[in-house]
């Protein structure tokens, strides 16, 4: 899985949550970042190039959940805007690797849902 965050001007958080498959054709977006991805956490890396096309036709009819949640890394800041694409995206094994060998474990552990329940799925 992999999240695009966005931050508006008024400060207010977007994630855009993708679930990655490296045993479906690889996406040509995704396919960008290998080789790109720098080797420590904390490196910022500016990618420039991307095919944003490939990305929108990657998601282009897919359906998503959308809820108001949080950050999954700290400071886990709450009040986040979340879509996640509940179709699959293609990405290289070589991708996958580089983005393990970074990152690790980089999640917090499972919270308890308490009133937070997703929305239904909503078609793009």
């Amino acid at each position: 899985e992999m999240h695009l965050v966005h931050q508006a001007s008024d400060g207010s958080l977007l994630v855009v949550g993708f679930l990655l498959d490296p045993y479906i054709t690889p996406n040509s977006f995704f396919d960008a970042f290998a080789g790109k991805i720098p080797t420590s956490v904390g490196v910022v890396q500016q990618n420039t190039g991307l095919n944003w096309g490939a990305l929108r036709t990657a998601v282009a009819g897919s359906e998503f959940w959308q809820y108001a949640g949080s950050l999954t890394t700290p400071p886990c800041t709450e009040g986040v805007q979340w879509i996640v694409l509940q179709r699959p995206v293609g990405v290289s094994p070589q991708f996958v690797k580089e983005n393990n060998d970074v990152s690790g474990f980089n999640s917090r552990f499972t919270l308890p849902r308490g009133d937070r329940f997703p929305g239904a799925p909503t078609e793009q």
